[in-house]
């Protein structure tokens, strides 16, 4: 069995007054543990809606959500909000595409990732910061104790990049979600954030879905393709039978 299932997946904008739009539009793909599958596409064509929907992380008023997204035998949509919020940052992560609107700008970077460790893996005090300073330099951070105390705006693009994929990695999760984790950044930067979380897939067996609309990206990273145009899933593949024969 897969470790995650999107079945005929629907996500549906509209409200009082306003004709329906559908941003995704019976999308259905799998994800096995230990593999990284790519969500590609252009800008608008539903990648985020998708994930933000499997997150449980829409807004309620005005979105109609359908299909189903089996996680580990669990339909994802069809959750309570408690239990959602159990399952994210313990089974269930995901990097967001900016970190710097991700990231809380008024608490210490230390402050944030202490706090998952507190709300999933029961740690606090000492322990808790020791475990952060240790998430930070496991994902290239220098001198990680004194970023503890640093704000957002006192890091660099690719450090909060980094540091959010500290926050996403803390409690091993199953499922990873990577919203287009290196746009931000520059080339070099990028490179790293791959290398990263091609080491977290290899080394704790973590599945990934990498949401990007960078086919080099693609081509280094995903063992499997999944093409979206205009919310529906227009193609799917392996990496090379997509790029051998598109």
């Amino acid at each position: 069995m897969p470790l995650l299932t999107v079945d005929e997946l629907t996500v549906t904008f509209g409200g009082r007054g306003r004709t329906p739009s559908a941003a995704v539009d019976g999308v259905s793909f799998t994800v096995d543990q230990g593999q990284v599958v790519g969500l590609v596409g252009e800008s608008g064509c539903g990648k985020s809606v998708t994930s933000l929907a499997l997150m449980g992380l829409l807004p309620r008023k005005g979105v109609t959500i359908g299909g189903r997204a089996e996680f580990d035998g669990e339909d994802l949509l069809a959750m309570s909000p408690r239990r959602l919020r159990d399952m994210r940052g313990s089974k269930l992560a995901m990097i967001f595409q900016d970190p710097l609107s991700s990231l809380n700008p008024v608490i210490p970077i230390g402050v944030q990732v202490t706090e998952i460790l507190q709300r999933h893996r029961g740690m606090k005090g000492e322990p808790a910061r020791k475990e952060a300073a240790h998430l930070l330099d496991r994902v290239g951070i220098p001198d990680p104790h004194r970023r503890l105390k640093e704000y957002p705006h006192q890091l660099s693009g690719g450090m909060r990049q980094r540091a959010l994929i500290a926050m996403a990695v803390a409690c091993a999760p199953r499922l990873l979600i990577a919203d287009e984790p290196t746009t931000a950044l520059d080339v070099t930067i990028q490179a790293q954030i791959l290398e990263l979380l091609k080491e977290l897939v290899d080394q704790e067996g973590t599945a990934l879905l990498m949401i990007t609309h960078d086919l080099g990206v693609v081509a280094g990273l995903c063992d499997q393709v999944n093409v979206l145009y205009a919310g529906k899933a227009v193609e799917s593949a392996d990496r090379r039978e997509l790029f051998a024969h598109p």
